[in-house]
Protein backbone atom coordinates (compact mmCIF):
# COMPACT_ATOMS: atom_id res chain seq x y z
CA UNK A 1 0.00 0.00 0.00
CA UNK A 2 2.70 2.15 0.86
CA UNK A 3 4.66 1.51 -2.50
CA UNK A 4 1.68 2.32 -4.19
CA UNK A 5 0.93 5.93 -3.05
CA UNK A 6 4.75 6.72 -3.10
CA UNK A 7 4.32 5.58 -6.93
CA UNK A 8 1.57 7.77 -7.48
CA UNK A 9 3.64 10.76 -5.81
CA UNK A 10 5.16 11.89 -9.46
CA UNK A 11 2.16 10.92 -11.48
CA UNK A 12 0.31 13.37 -9.38
CA UNK A 13 2.86 16.14 -9.82
CA UNK A 14 3.08 15.92 -13.02
CA UNK A 15 -0.67 15.69 -13.64
CA UNK A 16 -0.62 18.73 -11.48
CA UNK A 17 2.02 20.69 -13.69
CA UNK A 18 0.53 19.79 -16.64
CA UNK A 19 -3.16 21.08 -15.75
CA UNK A 20 -1.35 24.22 -14.55
CA UNK A 21 0.76 24.59 -18.09
CA UNK A 22 -2.31 24.20 -19.95
CA UNK A 23 -4.74 26.87 -18.30
CA UNK A 24 -1.80 29.43 -18.02
CA UNK A 25 -2.15 28.65 -22.24
CA UNK A 26 -5.95 28.88 -22.53
CA UNK A 27 -5.41 31.83 -20.37
CA UNK A 28 -3.10 34.01 -22.57
CA UNK A 29 -5.04 32.61 -25.99
CA UNK A 30 -8.46 33.77 -24.71
CA UNK A 31 -6.67 37.60 -23.47
CA UNK A 32 -4.84 37.43 -26.92
CA UNK A 33 -8.39 36.69 -28.48
CA UNK A 34 -9.55 39.87 -26.29
CA UNK A 35 -6.96 41.89 -27.61
CA UNK A 36 -7.40 41.49 -30.89
CA UNK A 37 -11.18 41.75 -30.76
CA UNK A 38 -10.45 45.13 -28.91
CA UNK A 39 -8.16 46.83 -31.62
CA UNK A 40 -11.13 45.77 -34.76
CA UNK A 41 -13.74 47.83 -32.48
CA UNK A 42 -11.52 51.04 -31.84
CA UNK A 43 -10.62 50.45 -35.66
CA UNK A 44 -14.22 50.19 -37.00
CA UNK A 45 -14.95 53.00 -34.36
CA UNK A 46 -12.77 55.62 -35.86
CA UNK A 47 -13.69 54.27 -39.64
CA UNK A 48 -17.66 55.26 -38.44
CA UNK A 49 -16.47 58.67 -36.66
CA UNK A 50 -14.32 59.65 -39.67
CA UNK A 51 -16.64 58.73 -42.42
CA UNK A 52 -19.28 60.75 -40.68
CA UNK A 53 -17.27 63.68 -39.98
CA UNK A 54 -16.19 64.05 -43.62
CA UNK A 55 -20.14 64.16 -44.75
CA UNK A 56 -20.49 66.20 -42.14
CA UNK A 57 -16.99 68.52 -43.97
CA UNK A 58 -18.81 68.37 -47.03
CA UNK A 59 -22.14 69.57 -46.01
CA UNK A 60 -20.06 72.63 -44.71
CA UNK A 61 -18.60 73.04 -47.82
CA UNK A 62 -22.06 72.96 -49.54
CA UNK A 63 -23.50 75.57 -47.36
CA UNK A 64 -19.91 77.88 -47.96
CA UNK A 65 -20.55 77.32 -51.67
CA UNK A 66 -24.48 77.90 -51.65
CA UNK A 67 -23.93 81.24 -49.69
CA UNK A 68 -21.50 82.75 -51.79
CA UNK A 69 -23.70 81.69 -55.08
CA UNK A 70 -26.68 83.41 -53.23
CA UNK A 71 -24.69 86.49 -52.35
CA UNK A 72 -21.47 86.77 -53.95
CA UNK A 73 -20.02 87.88 -50.52
CA UNK A 74 -16.91 86.12 -49.91
CA UNK A 75 -17.54 86.43 -46.31
CA UNK A 76 -19.88 83.30 -47.34
CA UNK A 77 -16.80 80.98 -48.40
CA UNK A 78 -15.58 80.51 -45.17
CA UNK A 79 -17.36 77.04 -44.30
CA UNK A 80 -16.09 76.13 -47.66
CA UNK A 81 -12.15 77.04 -47.31
CA UNK A 82 -12.37 75.35 -43.97
CA UNK A 83 -13.44 72.23 -45.19
CA UNK A 84 -11.14 72.37 -48.16
CA UNK A 85 -8.63 72.83 -46.15
CA UNK A 86 -9.57 70.06 -43.54
CA UNK A 87 -11.36 67.15 -45.70
CA UNK A 88 -7.90 66.08 -47.14
CA UNK A 89 -6.66 64.80 -43.56
CA UNK A 90 -9.65 63.09 -42.73
CA UNK A 91 -9.45 61.25 -46.53
CA UNK A 92 -6.25 60.67 -45.53
CA UNK A 93 -7.05 58.90 -42.05
CA UNK A 94 -9.79 56.97 -43.63
CA UNK A 95 -7.72 55.73 -46.40
CA UNK A 96 -5.11 54.41 -43.24
CA UNK A 97 -7.67 52.84 -41.80
CA UNK A 98 -9.03 50.84 -44.50
CA UNK A 99 -5.75 49.59 -45.51
CA UNK A 100 -5.67 46.34 -46.83
CA UNK A 101 -8.21 43.95 -49.11
CA UNK A 102 -11.95 43.55 -48.35
CA UNK A 103 -15.00 45.77 -48.54
CA UNK A 104 -13.69 48.72 -46.78
CA UNK A 105 -11.47 49.53 -48.71
CA UNK A 106 -13.10 48.86 -52.13
CA UNK A 107 -15.32 51.61 -50.57
CA UNK A 108 -13.34 54.01 -49.92
CA UNK A 109 -11.99 54.26 -53.26
CA UNK A 110 -15.37 54.68 -54.42
CA UNK A 111 -16.00 57.44 -51.62
CA UNK A 112 -12.31 59.34 -52.75
CA UNK A 113 -13.09 59.20 -56.12
CA UNK A 114 -16.73 60.87 -55.50
CA UNK A 115 -15.51 63.58 -52.70
CA UNK A 116 -12.80 64.76 -55.10
CA UNK A 117 -15.29 64.97 -57.79
CA UNK A 118 -18.23 66.86 -55.13
CA UNK A 119 -15.47 69.02 -54.36
CA UNK A 120 -14.51 69.73 -57.52
CA UNK A 121 -17.93 70.38 -59.02
CA UNK A 122 -18.32 72.85 -55.79
CA UNK A 123 -15.04 74.68 -56.58
CA UNK A 124 -16.44 75.27 -60.76
CA UNK A 125 -19.61 76.75 -59.17
CA UNK A 126 -17.56 79.17 -57.23
CA UNK A 127 -15.57 79.77 -60.07
CA UNK A 128 -18.61 80.58 -62.64
CA UNK A 129 -20.51 82.71 -59.71
CA UNK A 130 -17.11 85.01 -59.95
CA UNK A 131 -17.19 84.84 -63.39
CA UNK A 132 -19.96 84.85 -64.97
CA UNK A 133 -22.49 85.96 -62.23
CA UNK A 134 -25.60 84.96 -60.27
CA UNK A 135 -28.02 83.12 -63.14
CA UNK A 136 -25.16 81.37 -64.68
CA UNK A 137 -23.88 79.80 -61.31
CA UNK A 138 -27.63 78.85 -60.70
CA UNK A 139 -28.38 77.01 -63.77
CA UNK A 140 -25.20 74.63 -62.93
CA UNK A 141 -26.04 74.32 -59.92
CA UNK A 142 -30.08 73.51 -61.31
CA UNK A 143 -28.31 70.89 -63.42
CA UNK A 144 -28.47 68.43 -60.78
CA UNK A 145 -24.74 67.06 -61.29
CA UNK A 146 -23.84 68.08 -57.84
CA UNK A 147 -27.15 67.02 -55.76
CA UNK A 148 -26.92 63.61 -57.92
CA UNK A 149 -22.66 63.22 -56.08
CA UNK A 150 -23.98 64.33 -53.03
CA UNK A 151 -26.76 61.21 -53.17
CA UNK A 152 -24.36 58.84 -54.14
CA UNK A 153 -21.95 59.86 -50.72
CA UNK A 154 -24.84 60.11 -48.81
CA UNK A 155 -25.78 56.47 -49.69
CA UNK A 156 -21.62 55.13 -49.51
CA UNK A 157 -21.10 56.78 -46.08
CA UNK A 158 -24.23 55.12 -44.20
CA UNK A 159 -23.29 51.93 -46.13
CA UNK A 160 -19.96 52.19 -44.72
CA UNK A 161 -21.18 53.38 -41.01
CA UNK A 162 -23.73 50.51 -41.37
CA UNK A 163 -21.23 47.92 -41.89
CA UNK A 164 -18.72 49.67 -39.04
CA UNK A 165 -21.80 49.55 -36.59
CA UNK A 166 -21.79 45.56 -37.69
CA UNK A 167 -18.42 44.70 -36.61
CA UNK A 168 -18.87 46.74 -33.47
CA UNK A 169 -21.38 44.54 -32.43
CA UNK A 170 -20.30 41.08 -33.86
CA UNK A 171 -16.86 42.01 -31.90
CA UNK A 172 -18.25 43.06 -29.13
CA UNK A 173 -20.48 39.72 -28.68
CA UNK A 174 -17.27 37.92 -29.73
CA UNK A 175 -15.51 39.75 -26.91
CA UNK A 176 -18.17 39.44 -24.18
CA UNK A 177 -18.04 35.39 -25.17
CA UNK A 178 -14.13 35.04 -24.69
CA UNK A 179 -14.43 36.95 -21.41
CA UNK A 180 -16.61 34.40 -19.98
CA UNK A 181 -13.82 31.87 -21.50
CA UNK A 182 -11.51 34.31 -20.04
CA UNK A 183 -12.90 33.92 -16.43
CA UNK A 184 -13.17 29.95 -16.75
CA UNK A 185 -10.14 29.59 -17.34
CA UNK A 186 -8.77 31.93 -14.78
CA UNK A 187 -11.35 30.11 -12.33
CA UNK A 188 -9.85 26.98 -13.67
CA UNK A 189 -6.08 27.87 -13.26
CA UNK A 190 -6.86 28.87 -9.80
CA UNK A 191 -8.52 25.94 -8.90
CA UNK A 192 -5.56 24.16 -10.05
CA UNK A 193 -3.27 25.96 -8.21
CA UNK A 194 -4.71 25.02 -5.01
CA UNK A 195 -5.37 21.70 -6.13
CA UNK A 196 -1.13 21.62 -6.67
CA UNK A 197 -0.59 23.63 -3.50
CA UNK A 198 -2.79 20.98 -1.81
CA UNK A 199 -1.28 18.00 -3.59
CA UNK A 200 2.53 19.47 -2.24
CA UNK A 201 0.80 20.09 1.21
CA UNK A 202 -0.01 16.61 1.34
CA UNK A 203 3.47 14.88 -0.12
CA UNK A 204 5.31 17.40 1.65
CA UNK A 205 3.94 16.01 4.96
CA UNK A 206 3.93 12.49 3.78
CA UNK A 207 7.79 12.93 3.17
CA UNK A 208 8.35 14.55 6.61
CA UNK A 209 6.15 11.59 8.12
CA UNK A 210 8.12 8.67 6.35
CA UNK A 211 11.83 10.45 7.07
CA UNK A 212 10.69 10.85 11.02
CA UNK A 213 9.79 7.25 10.73
CA UNK A 214 12.93 6.29 9.21
CA UNK A 215 15.01 8.41 11.82
CA UNK A 216 12.91 6.93 14.51
CA UNK A 217 13.60 3.49 13.22
CA UNK A 218 17.39 4.10 12.82
CA UNK A 219 17.67 5.31 16.20
CA UNK A 220 16.32 2.33 17.93
CA UNK A 221 18.19 0.01 15.99
CA UNK A 222 21.19 1.90 16.96
CA UNK A 223 19.85 1.34 20.35
CA UNK A 224 19.09 -1.93 20.25
CA UNK A 225 22.87 -2.71 18.99
CA UNK A 226 24.40 -0.75 21.86
CA UNK A 227 22.15 -2.85 23.98
CA UNK A 228 23.44 -5.88 21.65
CA UNK A 229 27.53 -4.44 22.81
CA UNK A 230 26.95 -3.76 26.55
CA UNK A 231 26.15 -7.68 26.86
Amino acid sequence: MAESRFTLKPLLVIFAGMMAITAMVLNGITWSRVRERVKDVDVALQKRYRSEALLSTLKDAETGARGYIITGDETFLAPFNAANTSIDQTVHELRDLSHGPGPDREAFGSLEGLVRDRMDALKENIVVREREGFEAARALVLSGAGMSLMDELRELIADMTRRQQEVVLERTQEVNRDLRWGYASALGAGLTALGSGLIAFFLLRDALHHARREQRLTEEKRRAESADRDK
